[in-house]
C-alpha cells in the first residue's frame, strides 16, 4: 500500500460561487451603512458653523422637548378622542333572573331582565371639553416655540463665548510669535555684542509670559468648546466668523409675538377653558337605560316579553367641581400677573441691551484709535531699536501695548455684535 501526498496547486482556479457570494455580501452592507448614516445625522455636520441657524437646527434634536414631542402629540390625541365622546364613563349590563322555585313554589313563574344603561354627558360639557384640548394643543405648539427660543438664547451666549475664545487664542498666538521673533533678534544682536545678557534674560522672561497666557488661552477656549458641543451635540463643530444676521444695523428678522410671551397666553387661555369645564360639569350627567324582560306568571302562561326604557337625572351638584374651579381660576389670576411682570421685564432687557450695544460701539471706536496709535509708536520703536537708540524694556512695553490694543479692538467688536444678539434674543426673535 502507498500513501500519495496531496499536491497543492500555487494558481487556484477561481471559485464563481464565492465571487458570486462576496459580491452579494459587499452589496448587502450598503443599505446598513446609509441607515447608519441616517440615524446618525451629526457624523455628517458641517465642521463649521456659519450662522446660529445651522447650529439651531443640530442642537434642536437634542433638546428634551423635541425628544418629547411625539409622546406629547400622542398625549394631545388622546385627548381630543376623549373630548368626542358621549359617555361619561363606560356602559354598565345587567343581568336578572327571578324564579319561584328559589322560594319552594311550584307555580312555575319566571322572570330575565337583561338591563344596559348608558351614562351620557352634557353637550355643554362636551363642548368644554372640546375647547380645553384645543387649547391644550395651542399650549403645546406655544411650548415648542417657546423652548427653541431659550435654546437659542443659549446658543448666542455659548456662540459668542467661543467666538471670544478663539480670539484670545489667535491673538496670544500672535503675541507669542511676535516675541518669540524679537527674542532671535536680540540673541543675534547678543552674539555680536550689540547687546546684553540682560537684555537676553528679559527677552525670554517676556517670551515665557508670552507662553503661559498662551497656554491659560488655549484652556479657555477648550471650555467654551466643551459648553458649545453640549447643546450642538459635536465637539468638532465651532463658530465661524458671524453673517449679517449680528451687524446693529442689520438685526434678524421678527418672527412675529414673542414666544414667552405665547406661551404665557396660551396658557391663560386653557386655564379659561379649565374654569369653564369645570363649571359645566358641576352637575353629572344623565343616565339612559334599556332593559328587555321575558316573564311569565305561572307555567301555565305564555312567557311576555316587555321593554323599559328609562331616564335617571342627577339632583345637586358635585362638590369637587367647585373646587377645580377655583384651582384654576387662581391659577389663571397668577398667569394675568405674571404677563403683566413680562411685558416689564422685557422692556427693561430691551432697554439694557441697546445701552450695551451704544457703550460697545463707542468702546469699538476708541480702541480703533488706540491701536492706530499702538501700531504707529511700534513701527518707530522698532525702528528706534534697530538703531540702538531705545532699550529693550522700551521696545517691549510697546510690543506689550500692540497687543493689548489688538485684543481690546477684537474684544470691543466681538461684544458689539454680542449685544446686537442680545438685543434679538429680548424682542423674541429667532435665528
Amino acid at each position: 500500500m502507498s500513501f500519495r501526498r496531496p499536491v497543492l496547486s500555487t494558481n487556484p482556479r477561481p471559485r464563481p460561487a464565492l465571487v458570486l457570494g462576496l459580491i452579494c455580501l459587499a452589496l448587502s452592507s450598503l443599505p446598513v451603512q446609509a441607515a447608519e448614516s441616517e440615524k446618525n445625522p451629526t457624523s455628517t455636520s458641517p465642521a463649521v458653523i456659519s450662522n446660529l441657524e445651522q447650529a439651531l437646527v443640530l442642537a434642536w434634536p437634542r433638546h428634551p422637548a423635541a425628544r418629547s414631542a411625539s409622546h406629547a402629540q400622542a398625549l394631545i390625541t388622546q385627548q381630543n378622542l376623549a373630548a368626542e365622546r358621549w359617555l361619561a364613563a363606560p356602559p354598565s349590563l345587567q343581568l336578572s333572573h327571578r324564579s319561584d322555585a328559589w322560594s319552594g313554589g311550584s307555580q312555575g313563574s319566571r322572570e330575565n331582565e337583561a338591563a344596559l344603561e348608558l351614562p351620557l354627558r352634557w353637550p355643554a360639557e362636551r363642548q368644554a371639553e372640546r375647547r380645553s384640548a384645543e387649547a391644550q394643543s395651542q399650549q403645546w405648539s406655544r411650548a415648542q416655540a417657546a423652548a427653541r427660543w431659550a435654546l437659542s438664547g443659549e446658543l448666542r451666549e455659548a456662540w459668542w463665548a467661543l467666538r471670544l475664545a478663539s480670539t484670545e487664542q489667535a491673538a496670544a498666538e500672535q503675541n507669542l510669535a511676535n516675541l518669540q521673533a524679537l527674542r532671535a533678534d536680540v540673541a543675534r544682536r547678543l552674539k555680536a555684542g550689540d547687546l546684553a545678557r540682560l537684555d537676553m534674560n528679559q527677552a525670554l522672561s517676556a517670551e515665557q509670559s508670552a507662553q503661559a497666557a498662551l497656554v491659560e488661552a488655549q484652556a479657555a477656549r477648550a471650555a467654551a468648546q466643551s459648553a458649545w458641543a453640549l447643546l450642538v451635540g459635536s465637539a468638532n463643530t465651532s463658530p465661524s466668523a458671524p453673517d449679517e444676521a449680528f451687524d446693529p444695523a442689520s438685526p434678524e428678522a421678527p418672527a412675529g409675538e414673542h414666544p414667552a410671551l405665547s406661551l404665557l397666553q396660551a396658557r391663560q387661555a386653557l386655564l379659561s377653558t379649565q374654569v369653564e369645564r369645570a363649571r359645566t360639569s358641576s352637575y353629572a350627567g344623565p343616565t339612559l337605560g334599556l332593559a328587555l324582560t321575558r316573564e311569565r306568571g305561572s307555567s301555565l302562561e305564555p312567557a311576555a316579553n316587555s321593554a323599559r326604557l328609562s331616564l335617571s337625572l342627577p339632583l345637586g351638584r358635585q362638590p369637587e367641581a367647585a373646587v377645580q374651579a377655583a384651582q384654576a381660576a387662581a391659577e389663571r389670576a397668577e398667569v394675568e400677573v405674571e404677563i403683566a411682570l413680562f411685558h416689564e421685564r422685557q422692556a427693561a432687557a430691551i432697554a439694557q441691551a441697546r445701552q450695551q450695544a451704544q457703550r460697545s460701539a463707542e468702546q469699538t471706536a476708541l480702541a480703533q484709535s488706540r491701536l492706530a496709535l499702538a501700531s504707529d509708536s511700534l513701527a518707530l520703536q522698532r525702528r528706534a531699536f534697530d538703531l540702538g537708540a531705545i532699550d529693550l524694556p522700551t521696545r517691549l512695553r510697546a510690543e506689550a501695548e500692540q497687543a493689548q490694543a489688538e485684543l481690546a479692538l477684537a474684544r470691543s467688536r466681538i461684544e458689539q455684535q454680542r449685544s446686537a444678539s442680545r438685543l434679538s434674543q429680548a424682542q423674541g426673535w429667532m435665528p
